[in-house]
């Protein structure tokens, strides 16, 4: 089955509802940590595959990708359709979509940027 489209709509109500499923970034890990959405794990692209092949605990679980845009994500739900059965979805727009929304995030810049503690 090919990979389905989520919008930052549906993927919201999603989260509000608490369905099952597992949001996963694919951004660059500094992206992540700059800004992401609650609930989201970061697996940046080059290390899906590896990544669901040895740690997928739930593999009938729908997952929605979700990165800037929407062009790391399709890549990601491609690689990951040919060994993997449950749904596969990308939101559309991505996280440049969800934060012009509005929608809430978490920001973690600033975490271990200090140097206070130097004497």
């Amino acid at each position: 089955t090919s990979p389905k489209s989520l919008s930052v709509d549906e993927l919201k109500q999603w989260l509000e509802s608490g369905k099952q499923f597992q949001l996963v970034d694919v951004r660059g890990a500094e992206a992540f940590q700059k800004t992401h959405i609650k609930g989201a794990f970061n697996v940046p692209l080059e290390k899906i595959q590896t990544h669901f092949k040895e740690t997928d605990e739930r593999p009938e679980r729908p997952i929605a990708f979700i990165c800037n845009t929407d062009r790391s994500s399709s890549q990601a739900a491609e690689q990951l359709t040919k060994q993997r059965h449950a749904e596969i979805y990308i939101v559309r727009g991505g996280m440049k979509q969800w934060e012009e929304k509005e929608y809430p995030v978490i920001h973690l810049t600033g975490i271990n940027s200090h140097h206070d503690d130097e004497q």
